[in-house]
């Protein structure tokens, strides 16, 4: 039988070097979650090497930096991909390949959202966003 490899959110992910991103960005951890519009909470836990939601990594990769062919390589460690053919992968893909050289990190994630809630399309970040954003 051809053995098949599942992975699970909130398990742990020894191939993703958040810790190891983090602390070559050489910001204070609070700027760097901040930036990504995620918890604290969130945050450690990723520290932690545990896979959090597609939306929450895809917002710290950002907040740290990251350029779409980072992505590229790291997200599959988690287990997920920028599909061109899943709309919200498609408007990331999109909208992180037409940014700008060195934009700020806490106006692109904002940004981002602001497009991805014209669309309906899931924030990036965590849920607390898209509840202040519906009020």
């Amino acid at each position: 039988m051809p053995s098949t490899s599942f992975v699970f959110r909130g398990t742990k992910a020894t191939g993703l070097p958040i810790k190891i991103l983090a602390e070559k960005k050489r910001a204070p951890y609070t700027r760097i979650y901040a930036d990504a519009r995620i918890s604290e909470r969130m945050f450690r836990f990723m520290r932690n090497s545990r896979i959090p939601s597609k939306q929450s990594l895809i917002a710290l990769l950002i907040s740290l930096g990251m350029r779409l062919e980072e992505m590229d390589d790291i997200l599959p460690k988690a287990g997920y991909v920028l599909s061109r053919s899943i709309a919200f992968d498609a408007v990331v893909r999109v909208l992180l390949e037409c940014r700008e050289p060195n934009p700020q990190p806490r106006l692109l994630v904002f940004s981002m959202n602001s497009v991805l809630a014209e669309l309906n399309l899931p924030l990036l970040g965590t849920r607390e966003i898209r509840d202040a954003q519906q009020k």
